[in-house]
């Protein structure tokens, strides 16, 4: 499957969850959302198969909290973990966020016990508890890695 294909995925995938299109940059470097009202800015990693210690270490904890994910792609969590930022965007406050990430510094562990992250976790579980968002989230699966 092209990269192109897999972004078009993603588009929609993210659509489905959030009724919102988002704009995918031409610039590609690590998973991250910016928002503005009713409109997303997604950023997505220029590599899908690589898996740095950061995405280790964000799925370990992710699992920690919900362990049915254990079930679904690095892809699939991180997604619906910037869906979450942006369901949450009302909560966000940019000086209060760049203070705490300052502070937690390259320590993963802090960094995803800021407040905003585990927000934007807890939406993301929130969401794959529902079992007809599962079977939409197995479906994206299925079509970015081509088995369907």
């Amino acid at each position: 499957m092209t990269d192109y294909a897999r972004l078009a995925l993603i588009r929609d995938f993210v659509e489905l969850v959030t009724d919102v299109r988002p704009v995918i940059p031409a610039h590609r470097d690590d998973w991250a959302v910016l928002s503005k009202e009713h409109s997303m800015r997604l950023t997505v990693p220029a590599n899908f198969a690589e898996h740095k210690d950061t995405d280790k270490a964000f799925r370990a904890n992710f699992v920690s909290r919900c362990p049915l994910a254990r079930g679904f792609a690095d892809v699939t969590i991180s997604i619906l973990h910037e869906c979450g930022h942006f369901a949450t965007r009302d909560n966000f406050n940019g000086d209060v966020y760049e203070k705490q990430t300052a502070e937690a510094g390259s320590d993963m562990d802090s960094y995803m016990a800021i407040p905003y992250e585990m927000l934007a976790t807890c939406w993301a579980i929130c969401w794959l508890n529902d079992p007809e968002n599962r079977r939409q989230a197995k479906e994206f699966e299925r079509k970015f890695f081509g088995k369907g």
